[in-house]
């Protein structure tokens, strides 16, 4: 970043002063102070908006819209959502168990919303499963992708952005939701 090679070039500065070097070489580097930037958040209708519930009632719009309403009500981290397991979700104490950065773990409260349609979702997720030709052991993953494995951070990524554009017409990304809730 240009605050680290200032800092650089005014530590390269004071060694030349001590190994007494031409006056030639030696300038003057003023101190810059760089503000740092608050992320983008969504506003609260953006939110409602991005949030609302999908026209189509498919497996992967019920996924997509669990995905967001999840990203948005807990203030996950999207590598937080992606690890989600079936048996860390505690529906009787409405609670998640998660872990997160640095392999902490914590307990995230779920709403009512999220409860209802977590779910549909998992009605409907058993129903995608049973429906595959390929039956391939169920893993547990809380979100799958269509072939039946763990939703990578990548796919969120791609799924918020999706929706994103096509709810706001704009550029939206998980950690935004974060930034949100």
């Amino acid at each position: 970043s240009l605050a680290r090679f200032l800092s650089a070039l005014r530590h390269f500065q004071t060694f030349l002063k001590k190994t007494r070097a031409p006056a030639r070489h030696i300038f003057s580097i003023t101190r810059l102070k760089f503000s740092e930037k608050l992320p983008d958040g969504l506003s609260v209708a953006e939110a409602r908006t991005l949030v609302a519930p999908p026209e189509q009632t498919d497996f992967l719009a019920l996924r997509d819209y669990l995905l967001a309403l999840i990203l948005y009500v807990t203030g996950l981290r999207r590598q937080g959502v992606a690890s989600l397991k079936l048996r860390d979700i505690e529906r009787s104490r409405e609670i998640a168990e998660v872990k997160g950065k640095g392999s902490k773990v914590r307990f995230v409260p779920l709403t009512e919303a999220v409860k209802g349609v977590m779910g549909e979702y998992i009605v409907a997720r058993r129903r995608f499963l049973d429906s595959r030709k390929e039956r391939s052991g169920d893993e547990g993953w809380l979100l799958i992708n269509n072939r039946g494995t763990a939703l990578s951070t990548r796919s969120i990524d791609r799924i918020i952005l999706k929706l994103g554009r096509q709810r706001l017409g704009r550029r939206v990304t998980p950690h935004m939701l974060r930034h949100s809730f």
